[in-house]
């Protein structure tokens, strides 16, 4: 499967269960194996550009991982919520959000942000910040390398976060919102992150490092 393909493809999630749907509308086949409603879905591509992956996240705790070429069951399963250094059983166990690159998963929600190594299924870092709930956690163009940061995590917070692979704060960036619940990074034709969520304006940045103006939604 190619980016574009990947791209073409749509995702109707309903209770536990979530149908995979190709170009047309046409359902191929479903995905089964949460046990409670799912709140995110992302397709992906494994390491070098390999086999389709799948990976949801839901109220369950659990995010699974599935190659929908081969069939129903999902070839990884994780439970952030069980991983000492992520649980944060005041704020629930549930999964909010999920981001795929490569061999490397990120994902957050009641338990603090983490990434995965798919191959070892290892939790290999711990992503600031620690107190809030998690409502994004997303990889940038820049997560296999440079200094600018390769991962965004932002949820109840007025505040943005950008880290490195290792956890490293690069950027804390201010937002309008008290809970920011969207972004949008892109850097074609240029870079530029959108992000915005309980509030009537949206903040743009043309970096990753500070927040360039806020837009209003609504006349002011």
């Amino acid at each position: 499967m190619t980016h574009s393909e990947a791209s073409c493809m749509q995702r109707a999630v309903t209770g536990a269960h979530m149908s995979m749907t190709w170009r047309l509308g046409k359902r191929t086949h479903t995905l089964e194996g949460h046990e409670d409603y799912v709140h995110k879905v992302v397709v992906g591509t494994g390491g070098g550009g390999g086999s389709p992956l799948v990976a949801s996240g839901g109220e369950d705790g659990q995010v699974l991982v599935w190659d929908p070429r081969v069939g129903r069951e999902p070839r990884h399963r994780l439970a952030p919520h069980t991983q000492p250094q992520l649980a944060r059983p005041s704020q629930g166990r549930f999964v909010a959000t999920l981001d795929l690159t490569g061999d490397w998963l990120v994902c957050g929600g009641g338990p603090r942000a983490g990434i995965f190594h798919l191959k070892s299924l290892a939790l290999t870092t711990v992503l600031p910040p620690a107190a809030p709930t998690i409502h994004v956690t997303k990889f940038t163009r820049y997560a296999e390398g440079g200094d600018r940061g390769g991962i965004v995590v932002a949820g109840v917070s007025p505040q943005l976060t950008v880290c490195s692979m290792a956890g490293m704060v690069t950027a804390q960036l201010p937002a309008s919102s008290p809970c920011i619940y969207t972004v949008n990074v892109t850097d074609k034709p240029f870079t530029m992150m959108t992000y915005g969520g309980t509030s009537t304006k949206l903040d743009v940045c043309f970096n990753l490092n500070y927040r360039d103006h806020t837009v209003s939604l609504v006349d002011e």
